[in-house]
């Protein structure tokens, strides 16, 4: 090593007395400071060597040698052999443990990352720190051991030990939704809620709605729901498109045109307009007997596209029936310019 040709006055110390503790960790840390890996290496042997060390503190050594190996000499397995001799040695400091388990995922040792954990598990006592492990074993479990039925009941004994715990709660969603456990994806749904902001939140109102409406025949609740994620996100296509759907089922007419006149200020593509002004316009004709503004949508649809035949014979319809020649000569004009066009 360079320890013996060194002129620094700690290696010069640590040269005349290699057995003084102090020395030993004096001439590590000048090594190190040179990245002189291989004398560090050796001096931690040589440390380790002294039987006067107590577990704890071979440990701290083992975790310094197989950091050593992992990050700076790229020697994974080597690592993995020093962190196993730190478990061995204190089992119970987090350092020692995290290390290790970090080793076998790099190693992509999933079973014994698992039976490690398992190990950890047997003497955590803060329920916290449990439910996180557990939602570990969950996750290791589901997508690299491939055992969803175990990851289902992890992910379960995790939400026992803490009700918010956003690693159990999507992975729990995501093999109930595979299970078609309905009632039991509202349930998370309505846990997931709580931990949620912005368009993560609005998109999980938009789900548990579905799931209200499709599963159990809820429109009412599925549109409170809605209600609420047009509260946060006002300009949300897909919640004001939902919502407008629903509105029709509960044939809340005023509430439907409300929302599609929002998604008519929201869309820029003609064809979208296009069906909203005729949806509009039919809603007014239909149902809230107001002709004046289903003509008002039936020409914008018309104008949008002259050949649009539901439109058109729409507008037809109500001009006959007012007797409004005038608009219905315009409407034909447009029509025989279309079909000169075409």
């Amino acid at each position: 090593t360079s320890t013996g040709k060194s002129k620094t006055p700690a290696l010069d110390a640590f040269g005349r007395d290699p057995e003084y503790e102090p020395n030993l960790r004096a001439a590590r840390r000048v090594e190190a400071q040179a990245q002189g890996w291989r004398a560090v290496l050796d001096l931690l042997d040589a440390e380790l060597r002294q039987t006067s060390k107590s577990p704890e503190e071979q440990a701290e050594l083992y975790l310094e040698r197989g950091t050593i190996l992992d990050w700076s000499l790229n020697d994974l397995e080597g690592a993995r052999e020093a962190y196993a001799c730190a478990m061995e040695l204190d089992e119970r400091n987090p350092q020692v443990w995290l290390r290790l388990l970090g080793s076998m995922a790099r190693n992509q040792s999933w079973h014994e990352a698992d039976d490690l954990l398992v190990r950890v598990l047997s003497f955590v006592s803060e329920e916290g720190l449990k439910a996180v492990l557990t939602a570990w074993r969950g996750a290791i479990n589901e997508h690299l051991i491939r055992d969803t039925d175990a990851a289902f009941d992890f992910y379960r004994d995790a939400l026992e030990l803490r009700n918010d715990l956003p690693l159990a709660l999507t992975g729990l969603r995501r093999l109930s939704e595979d299970r078609k456990l309905w009632n039991d994806l509202i349930e998370l749904g309505e846990r997931e809620l709580k931990l949620l902001d912005g368009p993560a939140k609005t998109f999980c109102y938009y789900q548990l709605a579905q799931l209200y409406m499709r599963r159990q025949g809820r429109a009412d609740l599925a549109i409170e729901l809605l209600e609420r994620a047009q509260r946060i996100e006002s300009d949300d296509v897909l919640v004001n498109s939902e919502l407008s759907r629903l509105y029709e089922y509960s044939a809340r007419w005023a509430d439907q045109i409300a929302v599609d006149e929002r998604l008519l200020e929201l869309t820029s593509d003609p064809e979208e307009k296009l069906s909203l002004h005729h949806r509009i316009g039919l809603t007014h004709e239909e149902h809230l007997h107001d002709d004046e503004r289903a003509i008002e949508h039936y020409h914008a649809a018309v104008a949008l596209r002259p050949s649009h035949a539901p439109a058109m014979q729409a507008l037809g319809r109500l001009c006959h029936k007012y007797e409004r020649w005038e608009d219905l000569l315009r409407m034909h004009e447009v029509e025989a310019r279309q079909a000169e066009a075409e």
